[in-house]
Formats: C-alpha cells, structure tokens, sequence
C-alpha cells in the first residue's frame, strides 16, 4: 500500500521502520510500511490523503492533526480543516479540544465524535456530532463544525476582549 500526503511540511521515519520516505514538489509519498510515520502539517488544517491499494473495493486510511489557534475576541475562527476526497466516502472525525485564558485561568475541554458523509455528486452533509464531554468555565466558548463546499471545518468561538489560546488533536478517518 501506498500513502500520499499533501499539505504536509515533512515525513518523518520512526526509528526501527523499514520503508521509503520520497520528499519532493507535490504530496510526500509513503512507500513500503505504511506505520511509524510521524506527519507534520504545514499548517493548521488537517493534511489531505489518499490511500492507494492494487485490489479493488474501498479502502480505509487515517490521519491525525494537532493544532493551535488564538482567538481574541468573539468571532467564529477555524482550527482545523478537513477536505474530503470523493464522493461516496464516509468520514468520521473524533476531536478533543481545551482552551486556556492565561489571565483569569479560565478553561475549557471538549471531546467530539463527529460523522459526515460525501455522496454522489460531492455534497457533505453532517450525519452525527456528538459532544461526549464538555467542560467550560465561560459559556459563551464554543467549538462548532462548519461544511464549505467538500471541507469540514472545526471552528472555535472564544470571548470578546479576551485572548484564548486553543488546541486541537484531531483523528480523522474516511471509508468508502
């Protein structure tokens, strides 16, 4: 099996992981073993994949995102962005989110599974988000998903006149 990568800043091998790493214009591939990567997103949306195999039917590939973003007012800001590949693809999205006002240390954490689906003709629609765990010491903080055209997009809302530094680590895979 092939992994390509695209949007990534570097492919990093794991020490003891036999395979090739092959860095150049256009997405990175990864050939050989498709574990003990380490992909390192060049910013701060989720890096696009695809996954290859010489056998028919669909297939099943993963990828996860760890991201920051700062908010300081209370305007709708995305933290990470996923686009989705083709159509007839089923994504799932867990997520888990903490926020920190350094000044009145005021936190939050939000746990996040989240489900869509591309059909025919490439529309995304929501099927599932399901908020596991929510913790906010303000509630006007928020975290939402936002579908534009084939990107699923995780967007935080923070407080106005306030700065709040977010963090995401993001787990996505897509079926189909």
């Amino acid at each position: 099996m092939t992994l390509r990568y695209a949007q990534l800043s570097s492919v990093e091998q794991a020490p003891g992981v036999t395979g090739t790493t092959e860095l150049g214009p256009g997405p990175f591939t990864v050939s050989g073993a498709t574990t003990g990567y380490v992909l390192k997103a060049s910013s701060p949306s989720v890096a696009n994949w695809a996954a290859e195999s010489g056998g028919g039917g669909g297939s099943l590939a993963d990828t996860t995102d760890d991201a920051t973003v700062q908010t300081t007012d209370a305007t709708v800001t995305t933290i990470a962005t996923y686009t989705t590949l083709a159509d007839e693809k089923a994504t799932s999205l867990k997520a888990l989110v903490w926020a920190r006002q350094a000044t009145t240390d005021d936190t939050a954490k939000y746990v996040i599974e989240a489900l869509f689906n591309r059909a025919t003709g490439g529309v995304v629609t929501s099927k599932d988000e399901n908020f596991l765990s929510v913790y906010e010491d303000q509630a006007a903080w928020d975290v939402t998903f936002n579908i534009s055209g084939s990107d699923i997009q995780i967007q935080v809302t923070g407080e106005a006149a306030k700065t709040i530094e977010w963090r995401i680590q993001l787990e996505v895979s897509e079926h189909g």
